[in-house]
């Protein structure tokens, strides 16, 4: 007969406070878990967002118009998260975080809506 603490089968999540979002503690299986929150807030809108509106949005733009390289690039950001539902929902986060682009032509005013999309998000799993 096996305790609780040496059944690691099925990973025992906890959440823990508001600051620190989806910093899950996943016991026994990823203690780099803990560290998540500031990646998803500030690391991955900045990485996306110059691959996304920079990146592609450069190269689709030697090609076509301004306007289609927003409706291009917002659809093939949206589809990177690969999840219908998740597709489905990030759509118009996604236009609207092109729009800025398209409108400034800069992404640094992307780059802050991302971020604070992916606050938002995270602060909500933990409530």
């Amino acid at each position: 007969m096996a305790d609780s603490t040496t059944n690691k089968s099925i990973p025992e999540l906890e959440a823990r406070g508001a600051g620190r979002c989806i910093r899950v503690s996943i016991r026994g299986f990823w203690p780099g878990a803990d560290y998540l929150s500031p990646l998803v807030v500030l690391a991955v809108p900045v990485l996306e967002e110059l691959m996304f509106r920079k990146l592609i949005w450069l190269v689709l733009s030697w090609k076509m118009t301004s306007y289609w390289t927003w409706i291009v690039v917002s659809v093939l950001f949206a589809l990177l998260h690969m999840e219908p539902i998740h597709i489905i929902g990030l759509l118009p986060l996604s236009f609207f975080v092109g729009w800025l682009r398209y409108r400034t032509g800069k992404i640094r005013y992307s780059i802050v809506a991302h971020m604070a999309n992916n606050a938002m998000a995270c602060l909500l799993t933990v409530v």
